[in-house]
């Protein structure tokens, strides 16, 4: 199992969020595991934090949470990002993406999109499927 701790500011400095890219397997590929709190209701109390609206996924397995809380336990946060999850009472999300992710350059890529259209939800709200095509048209993302 591969990893890479990142941490990502949107364009506009509004979002910082450490991810953890894991490489899970060859079949599976990588995926992206949001360490940082997210305040979705930061500007609309009724902005959705469901994982559909959000394009996270729970992670369910034991051995992985595990993993991941142990490399919690022995790497600090970055300091321009020191909040993170709590392992042992918050859930553990990864970005939804419906391909095989093949690359760490690839999931870097995808951690950087999906933190700026999370940014833009946050701050306008509007569903991923139409901020997508509206930031790339404006140059902010390139997937």
């Amino acid at each position: 199992m591969e990893y890479f701790n990142n941490l990502y500011r949107t364009k506009g400095g509004n979002l910082v969020v450490e991810f953890l890219l894991v490489k899970i397997s060859e079949e599976i590929g990588w995926r992206a595991y949001i360490l940082s709190p997210i305040n979705y209701a930061q500007y609309a109390a009724n902005r959705s934090t469901g994982g559909h609206q959000t394009h996270r996924l729970v992670e369910s397995g034991d051995e992985m949470k595990r993993k991941i809380k142990t490399f919690m336990q022995y790497n600090p946060p970055f300091r321009s990002c020191p909040r993170r999850i709590d392992p042992e009472n918050d859930v553990l999300n990864y970005i939804c993406w419906t391909g095989r992710v093949q690359s760490l350059e690839s999931i870097k890529l995808l951690a950087s999109t999906w933190s700026e259209i999370t940014a833009y939800y946050i701050r306008f709200g509007g569903s991923f499927e139409v901020i997508q095509p509206v930031l790339k048209r404006l140059g902010v993302i390139e997937l």
